[in-house]
Parts: C-alpha cells; structure tokens; sequence
C-alpha cells in the first residue's frame, strides 16, 4: 500500500475521465463520489482528503465511504469492532463529522472481510443514490 501514489492515480483517472467526457459533449459531477474496500478503503480516504485540501481545481469530495479498510489499525480499527461509538469518536477528533453505520456481522462464503464488502456496498449505494436533501 501507497497511498500517495494510490492518491495520485486516482486523480489522473478523474481528470483523464473528465477530459474525455467533456471532449464528447459531456459534463461530470463536481462533487466526486467515493468509496474503496480494503485496500482501497486507504486509497479511497486518500483521495478524499486530497480533493478537500483542493488537489484538482474542478472535483470536490460528495461523499466518502471506505469499507474494511486498514486505517489504524490499533488505534481505531480494531477498537471500533468492538465499539462502534469509538469509531465516531475517533473520526470526531480528526475534525470530520461522519455517521459510523454498524452492520453487525455480515457473512459472505465464510468471511466477514467479504460479507462487510457485499452488505457495506449495498448499503453505500442506496446512500449515493439518495437525494443531498434527505
């Protein structure tokens, strides 16, 4: 894992995406819409704070949802499996306002890792399609 180079690639896909849907008559969403699992659950919070600190003079961060993600593993990951008010609390301190949603413990083929994957994309959808005023 590198984030910064995970961070950057993902920018040159949006910049790379947005160039070629404008050469074809087209306009993207300012407001990018975010969401990694696993390992990209770090690329993904990656890419968010480099929209937030203006790292593309166009795309802005919508929304953020990183799945199963190795974050800090000591510090907060492995005390919000055990106390979801942690997670929130941690993320609070980082100065960011964000839901902490508790799937309780999804199970796909045997594997928690992938049952977060499967129940959290479903989950991530339903929110991303939801209007910004509900």
């Amino acid at each position: 894992m590198d984030v910064p180079s995970e961070t950057t690639a993902a920018l040159d896909m949006l910049r790379a995406a947005r160039a070629y849907v404008t050469s074809h008559g087209g306009t993207l969403h300012r407001q990018v819409l975010i969401t990694g699992f696993s390992q990209g659950a770090s690329a993904a919070l990656g890419l968010g704070r480099a929209l937030q600190d203006g790292a593309d003079p166009w795309f802005r961060p919508g929304a953020l949802a990183p799945i199963s993600g190795a974050y800090d593993f000591g510090g907060a990951a492995l005390p919000s499996v055990l106390d979801t008010a942690h997670c929130q609390a941690w993320f609070a301190a980082q100065g960011a306002r964000v839901p902490a949603v508790n799937l309780g413990t999804p199970d796909y083929q045997g594997s928690r890792h992938y049952g977060s994957n499967v129940t959290g994309t479903a989950q991530i959808v339903r929110w991303f399609l939801r209007p910004a005023d509900s």
